[in-house]
């Protein structure tokens, strides 16, 4: 999620340059640094120029990856509700007749039967789910729905990852977070036939919690899991991310069997 003095939120493809730091100590001097590119919803900037399915979103991010990288073979990493748009863009890539050589998925799992549910943007609960997922302590998660004045102080606190959003962008966010999460009520995830590399947050797991192997019925190779020792919020906080970029570096950059 790019700040205010970040990207352009108007850009729906961010290019960074990346190199992984695992096998550094290997012949890591020959490779080349990689293209890092990350997306993000128009609904953002583009109020009402949404996705109607969890699919039509993959094909339009597929549109503006096949821009500037017309053919695989892809690598595709998506956290949380990222993940089941990844794995659905893994499955259309396939059926186009292009190769996906990595698909990871952060803590992310396809929707549950019966659970499904709708979200009003304006609602309290909403605005709960919203900042528990990006790791907000707040005692109104705890005892009842969040009101608006705790989301815009939550956002407002300097060491969130809120701090520093646009004002427009942050009364945005509830209603694109509300909308992407109405999508999963009809959704479906396909089939990607290939390994899933999942990395599964520990902490903070209750008994409704989905499990990793959900994503089984939909590969046609292997769950390759790792556990990460953090909550779902922390994924992206530095020393998880270390760890998870060490086990993407591995499978990025396989040792050679001698």
């Amino acid at each position: 999620m790019s700040r205010k003095t970040g990207w352009r939120w108007s850009r729906r493809v961010r290019r960074r340059r990346w190199r992984s730091r695992a096998g550094r100590g290997r012949s890591a001097a020959g490779r080349r640094p990689r293209c890092r590119y990350s997306l993000q919803s128009p609904s953002f900037t583009e109020p009402g120029s949404g996705p109607a399915s969890v699919e039509e979103m993959a094909k339009d991010y597929l549109a503006e990856i096949r821009r500037v990288r017309p053919h695989g073979p892809y690598r595709l990493l998506g956290w949380s509700y990222g993940g089941a748009v990844a794995h659905t863009m893994a499955a259309q890539l396939q059926a186009a007749g292009e190769q996906v050589s990595l698909l990871a998925v952060l803590d992310g799992y396809p929707p549950v039967a019966g659970r499904a549910r709708q979200w009003d943007p304006e609602d309290g609960e909403t605005l709960a789910a919203l900042l528990d997922t990006l790791g907000y302590d707040l005692p109104g998660h705890q005892a009842g729905p969040t009101t608006p004045a705790q989301y815009r102080a939550a956002a407002g606190a300097a060491d969130g990852p809120l701090a520093g959003l646009d004002p427009e962008l942050l009364a945005a966010l509830p209603r694109v977070f509300a909308a992407n999460l109405n999508l999963l009520a009809g959704f479906e995830p396909g089939r990607f036939d290939g390994d899933l590399l999942f990395f599964r947050a520990t902490r903070g797991r209750t008994a409704d919690t989905p499990a990793p192997q959900a994503w089984l019925p939909h590969l046609g190779g292997r769950l390759d899991l790792h556990e990460i020792d953090c909550a779902h919020a922390a994924m992206t906080r530095p020393e998880p991310l270390a760890r998870i970029a060490r086990v993407l570096g591995a499978a990025l950059n396989p040792t050679p069997h001698p």
